[in-house]
């Protein structure tokens, strides 16, 4: 237990939970500056409050516990110090601001810093380059792109002057990732190289981890699968030591796993427990990438109800549609009624001047018109996909032909991409379409009892249960089905035969 630490012995906790932070116990690491927090809080230290606060909202978003650690920080900034603001205040302040906009608060977090950037206080060259990280990072959440952008490279600029490679690896991947929102990915891809030669300096593993994890998934956008995987192969050299770390390979691999057809991926990845620990985290970001890796493997899968409830799990961080690229692709796909209108809603919160904006828009609405039977949907899908093509995103290009109808294309593209897995869905969905369905009498009567349970989403032990058979009679009905119908999957079954839903 941390007790009552005074003076040498409060330095002495803090130094011992960056270690942990650094080299092992994320959780560990918060819930001892929580208590070394408390502790001072009790002492009247002033600095090292300040410090402490500072210290567990870093090691709360390592732990992914954001969630915890708010009320804590948030009833010491709005509160105030006590006293004349430090500069430990205001680098506590700073980890706050970006708090807040990582929980999806980016108007607040704005609002803070400009609070901050009124303090007439003698600041490190340091912390400017952080203020301007941080008003960077929440003004590209309100799709303020250029201004983001601007901001951005300034901080760049600075923190490359700078001698704190922590500094520099954050500023420079934070970049990237804008850069990659933006489609200028080779800009993106140099500034992730950069920010990775910085991190790896710390020597410390998890930090290295996260930038190649960050990189996988702007490989990714750019349509080189086997780059991604070969990154996060990388990333998972050695176990990870932090949650965060491990949501984000968690979510890469999934969607790698399914879209290249490499069952050693979804095997490792498709774990519930991680999409568990990304709600709990409240972060829209981690909430988006967890939920649209896992739909698109419970899709695979078969499991369309769970696919379907997880969808409407995630629907109120639409309301911020930076963090929702790869999620609103899934409800594109897959989504119907008010979860796509809620979707278009979100999406519109971004300026018109947004080309991502602009795309998703397309996807969406033409998602809804071929839901309502609306003949012009495939006109809209394809100026979704000219939009994507701006964007240099092959992938989301290639489901934007496939929403068109134009699967010959879209599985050309896919197998450019190195999604094997997502090009045999879409070559099978080419030969069907035309093709008159199937009579009823091709099926026994059993078989049609299984095939309607796959399409309402019941998995084959689910069905054994249901039919009181065994686990091997059920893989024995499926394998006729999908034989006798001349498809592949579950996936392919369930739109074979929509009326059985």
């Amino acid at each position: 237990m941390l007790g009552r630490p005074a003076g040498q012995s409060f330095e002495v906790w803090y130094e011992r939970a960056e270690r942990w932070g650094m080299f092992g116990n994320a959780d560990r690491a918060f819930e001892s500056s929580v208590k070394l927090f408390r502790a001072a809080l009790r002492a009247g230290d002033r600095d090292m409050v300040a410090r402490s606060v500072e210290q567990l909202i870093r090691h709360a978003w390592a732990a992914a516990r954001y969630a915890e650690a708010l009320p804590l920080a948030e009833s010491y900034v709005r509160e105030g110090d006590g006293g004349e603001v430090s500069r430990f205040h205001f680098a506590a302040l700073l980890n706050f601001t970006h708090m807040l906009s990582t929980l999806g608060r980016p108007a607040e977090s704005l609002a803070l810093l400009d609070e901050a950037d009124g303090h007439d206080l003698p600041v490190s060259l340091d912390d400017m380059v952080r203020l301007l990280h941080q008003r960077a990072f929440a003004i590209g959440q309100l799709g303020e792109e250029q201004a983001s952008l601007e901001l951005y490279r300034r901080a760049a600029e600075m923190v490359r002057k700078r001698s704190n490679p922590h500094l520099k690896a954050q500023v420079l991947n934070n970049f990237a990732v804008h850069k990659r929102f933006l489609g200028r990915l080779d800009e993106a891809f140099a500034l992730h190289e950069e920010a990775f030669v910085f991190a790896k300096s710390l020597k410390i593993t998890w930090r290295a981890q996260y930038y190649l994890g960050s990189q996988g998934l702007t490989s990714y956008y750019a349509g080189d699968l086997d780059r991604a995987a070969v990154l996060l192969e990388f990333a998972e050299v050695e176990p990870p030591a932090n949650r965060q770390v491990v949501m984000g390979n968690a979510s890469l691999g999934l969607v790698l796993g399914v879209a290249m057809a490499r069952e050693d991926l979804i095997e490792r990845y498709a774990d519930p427990s991680h999409v568990e620990a990304a709600f709990a985290s409240q972060e829209p970001f981690r909430i988006a990438g967890t939920a649209a890796s896992y739909h698109k493997y419970l899709v695979h899968a078969g499991g369309y109800r769970e696919a379907d409830a997880l969808l409407h799990r995630a629907a109120p961080i639409f309301a911020n549609p930076h963090c929702c690229n790869v999620l609103f692709l899934e409800v594109a796909t897959h989504g119907k009624g008010l979860l796509l209108d809620e979707a278009i809603k979100g999406n519109g919160q971004f300026r018109p001047s947004s080309r991502a904006r602009e795309a998703f828009d397309r996807l969406l609405r033409a998602r809804r018109m071929a839901l309502l039977n609306d003949p012009a949907y495939a006109h809209e899908a394809d100026r979704a996909a000219l939009a994507f093509a701006e964007l240099n995103w092959p992938i989301h290009r290639a489901a934007a032909f496939e929403l068109a109808g134009r699967y010959r294309e879209a599985s050309m593209l896919y197998e450019r991409c190195g999604a094997v897995g997502d090009a045999r869905r879409t070559v099978a969905r080419r030969r069907r379409s035309g093709r008159p369905r199937r009579v009823s009498g091709q099926l026994t009567t059993r078989e049609w009892e299984v095939a309607k349970l796959c399409v309402d989403g019941l998995r084959n032990h689910e069905i054994a249960r249901r039919l009181g058979v065994g686990v091997g009679t059920v893989e024995f009905h499926v394998r006729n089905i999908l034989r006798e119908l001349d498809i592949t999957s579950r996936h392919e079954l369930r739109e074979a035969l929509p009326d059985l839903g």
